[in-house]
């Protein structure tokens, strides 16, 4: 290359560059941000621990609505069985949960266990499941008290 010609493509390169722009002095609030981001946290904090806590009582209340649906459905059942000498009708499951009987004693029809033959013996000791106590009822009509 020409020396002229560089001088000439050195001139268009200083005119092409951005003019440097004056310099402003500037200071960010820097405390101010540090207090709103401070407070933002906070904020979203207490939001976050709120929203926890309020989904930690629905699951609670969900658990609990459940266990109370389930322990009235398990009131609604019957079944015949014994407490070791007489035929019973007991309302519930035949089912423990934990130290939690989910049965109880309707009525005692104080028939004698020894009454029953055999086979009769054996069906009421595994339990006889009924719908209802109407239904319960029928069943230790049926069994064929012997004497």
């Amino acid at each position: 290359m020409s020396t002229a010609r560089t001088r000439l493509l050195s001139r268009r390169r200083i005119s092409r560059r951005a003019q440097p722009v004056a310099e402003s002095h500037f200071e960010p609030r820097v405390d101010e941000y540090l207090k709103e981001l401070i407070a933002e946290t906070k904020r979203r904090n207490r939001r976050r621990r709120i929203l926890g806590a309020l989904a930690l009582l629905a699951i609670i209340a969900a658990i609990a609505g459940a266990l109370t649906l389930g322990y009235q459905w398990t009131q609604t059942r019957y079944f015949v069985g014994t407490d070791g000498e007489t035929v019973i009708i007991f309302r519930g499951v035949q089912q423990n949960i934990g130290s939690i009987s989910l049965s109880s004693i309707a009525e005692d029809t104080e028939i004698p266990l020894s009454a029953l033959d055999g086979n009769e013996q054996r069906q009421v000791q595994r339990t006889l499941s009924a719908g209802s106590l109407e239904e319960a009822r029928d069943i230790v009509t049926r069994l064929g008290v012997h004497e």
